[in-house]
């Protein structure tokens, strides 16, 4: 099928959770065009990233096929595929295990924005938020799918 493994860049408008695919990475012919970008009917009607009402580490669905997809589960209000949601909340959680004032600084910032990290490497050096989470550069790539 065409949305098997979806694996096109991600933005998002809120925190309804609602996935919105930029550049011409639709799915399928089920959208539905709105005034900042395309949703699928089913997310209007709450039925695919629906964490609107759930806290981090609940499951929800994904529209598109395949292991990843069917262990998807939320954060920050955000439905993200079983990779995606492994790699930031494994940072997330280790970051607010050992808070720091000086390192992963994301409260407040924007996906994208740039963080520092108590490592050197050039990933490290090229560390940016993404849902309140300081991710590696190649991390961040991984998530967002802008690299």
């Amino acid at each position: 099928e065409m949305y098997d493994d979806y694996s096109g860049s991600e933005m998002y408008d809120d925190n309804s959770g609602s996935e919105m695919y930029g550049d011409s990475g639709f799915a399928d012919g089920g959208q539905l065009g709105s005034g900042s970008g395309w949703l699928f009917e089913e997310d209007r009607a709450g039925k695919y990233n629906n964490c609107k009402d759930k806290t981090n580490g609940d499951s929800c669905m994904k529209r598109c096929e395949g292991a990843s997809c069917d262990n998807a589960k939320c954060w920050e209000k955000t439905c993200l595929t079983g990779r995606k949601y492994q790699i930031v909340s494994s940072a997330g959680k280790k970051q607010r295990r050992v808070a720091s004032t000086d390192y992963n600084i994301c409260t407040g910032k924007k996906n994208g924005d740039a963080c520092t990290k108590r490592c050197q490497s050039d990933t490290c050096k090229k560390a940016k938020c993404f849902k309140t989470v300081c991710l590696t550069g190649k991390k961040y790539c991984e998530v967002s799918g802008k690299c």
